[in-house]
């Protein structure tokens, strides 16, 4: 299907480069901008497209390699009318007329000759017309911020994509700078849906595979990528401010993020984080791969597993694997998900005694030894942790079990958040290999933080003042430990308050700057409004909440 609509596409395009060449085009410019007109049945389709000579990328007609970009008009859910979504880099001061029509065509009142190639100079926010045959077309074109511009083109899958999660193609990617220049270009393995309740509204966020290990925009190698769309977060701000400041307050094993503006198929998705997918893998979690260790041992493919399910005090469930690795004591990465319904979908994990459900998200095929192993031992800390002098049957103390300063670093940001999330889902900790201590991270997921949930209390996340993370789970006992209410206050004195500071008084403007324009162009595609006073609204939240914290944690 991809090739044959590529083979069509380079036809047309072809004959149009040719008339380009042919009036002396490509003798001064190697980028051309057009706009394209094709008649479809009854229809007619409108796209700007863009042709550059670029040697780095894989595209080839007429044995040269050229970077071919594709937007086709898309209609708002804002205000009805038709747009041009288009990235920052695209120049628009010579943008000519191309139509496979076979109809008279009138642009801004200025007829196209069939035989002549006259260009017009495009700007952003006016409103142009073009007459076909006896249909009028009115759109305006907007350009998105200073941000690299990721292209994937999964052949028109999309509908298929979207049918179902676990609905995976393959395809093209091609990543350009700010600039427009090429960074990567190449294979994309697998593309595919992801996330919870984001799943069903417009905007949703997406895993990718690339076919070789490479880093994109600086970020550290890998093939595993996330495209998070922040569904709910009309500023396009939060996920990036805290996923930052985990980065720069030095919570171990933070994954990188980097803004893009994402096209799928020509088509505008919006302003998205590509980030480094929460994985153990070289380069991204290297806490001992348990999983490929269990798999050389076994020679059998993991599919192939039988699964468990074993209820009691501790239920666990997982695989029946024969061989188990001599030490299965670290390689774990473990989720807290309260939400009956995603447990019960992953295929391992346990529910300790005090009801709090963790999946084991690496292994990925976790046998019943290795589940049996981490569950008792995170039982082991929640028994001394819910102790009231924190000190288990063991004889253990509840910090024996834990790293403090990251427990102490991710807590004071989720409190700082006020991440409705914190604590009952996509709440991260690890175990590596030849460690007795489990760390906290990464922290995931704040769309909804900073008073911007559409569930619980508006009165309780929607206020700047009060704390949050101490009414419930583990958070709420390590609050009632008093060493740990020391610590976070230490790190909150020490690594926490210096970042506030420089983010409050320069640090936000310049997310917004970078990325504001791209947040409006997203708000014009999917209907999204009040996206200024939504910016001051997150920029105040953030002041008032590092000053309250400030008083609670350190006072005088």
């Amino acid at each position: 299907m991809a090739d044959k609509r590529k083979t069509a596409f380079l036809l047309i395009l072809f004959s149009i480069v040719f008339l380009l060449v042919y009036v002396g085009v490509f003798k001064h410019n190697s980028t051309v901008i057009f706009l394209d007109i094709q008649c479809v049945g009854e229809g007619i389709e409108l796209s700007l497209v863009e042709q550059r000579r670029d040697f780095s990328a894989k595209k080839e007609l007429r044995g040269e390699e050229y970077t071919v970009a594709r937007v086709n008009i898309q209609q708002s859910y804002s205000d009805g009318k038709f747009y041009f979504f288009l990235p920052d880099y695209m120049d628009l001061s010579e943008v000519y007329i191309a139509s496979s029509c076979g109809k008279d065509v009138v642009f801004e009142e200025t007829p196209i000759i069939d035989d002549e190639t006259p260009s017009f100079t495009l700007e952003e926010n006016r409103d142009y017309n073009i007459g076909i045959g006896e249909e009028e077309i009115s759109f305006r074109i907007m350009k998105g911020s200073e941000l690299p511009t990721l292209w994937i083109d999964t052949g028109d899958a999309m509908d298929y994509v979207h049918a179902d999660q676990v609905n995976t193609v393959s395809g093209d990617i091609c990543l350009l700078d700010k600039d427009g220049k090429t960074e990567y270009s190449g294979d994309m393995e697998a593309f595919h849906g992801r996330g919870n309740s984001s799943w069903s509204t417009a905007k949703k966020s997406y895993s990718m595979k690339t076919k070789e290990s490479v880093s994109l925009l600086g970020m550290t190698p890998g093939r595993s990528w996330v495209l998070q769309g922040g569904a709910l977060d009309v500023t396009c701000m939060r996920n990036k401010i805290f996923m930052d400041m985990a980065t720069e307050c030095g919570l171990p094993n933070s994954v990188d993020c980097e803004w893009v503006d994402l096209y799928i198929d020509d088509e505008y998705y919006g302003c998205y984080l590509l980030t480094e997918k929460i994985t153990v893998a070289n380069g991204r979690m290297e806490i001992g791969d348990l999983e490929g260790q269990t798999e050389v041992l076994n020679q059998v493919p993991k599919e192939e597993y039988v699964p468990f399910h074993l209820p009691g005090d501790i239920s666990v469930k997982g695989y029946l694997v024969e061989n188990n690795p001599e030490d299965i004591s670290g390689g774990y990465l473990l989720e807290v998900e309260t939400y009956t319904f995603r447990y019960d979908a992953e295929p391992c994990g346990f529910v300790t005694m005090e009801g709090i459900p963790v999946l084991v998200k690496c292994p990925g095929y976790a046998s019943y030894e290795q589940v049996t192993y981490i569950s008792s031992y995170v039982q082991e800390f929640e028994a001394a942790l819910y102790a009231e002098d924190g000190y288990n049957d063991a004889g253990s103390y509840y910090l024996d079990y834990i790293d403090l300063e990251s427990f102490a670093l991710r807590y004071l940001i989720e409190e700082l958040s006020k991440n409705i999330d914190a604590g009952y889902s996509s709440y991260f900790f690890y175990k590596p290999n030849g460690e007795d201590i489990m760390y906290a991270g990464p922290v995931w997921d704040f769309d909804t933080a900073c008073g911007n949930s559409p569930w619980g209390d508006p009165e309780v996340l929607e206020e700047p003042e009060g704390l949050y993370m101490n009414l419930g789970n583990w958070s709420e006992q390590l609050w009632a430990k008093a060493d740990f209410r020391e610590a976070l206050g230490e790190m909150y004195a020490k690594k926490l308050l210096p970042y506030l500071d420089e983010l409050v008084e320069s640090g936000f403007a310049d997310y917004e700057d970078t990325v504001y324009e791209s947040a409006q162009m997203e708000a014009v595609l999917l209907g999204r409004e009040n996206l200024d006073e939504e910016i001051r609204f997150l920029e105040d939240f953030i002041r008032e909440r590092r000053d309250y914290l400030e008083e609670v944690l350190i006072g005088e």
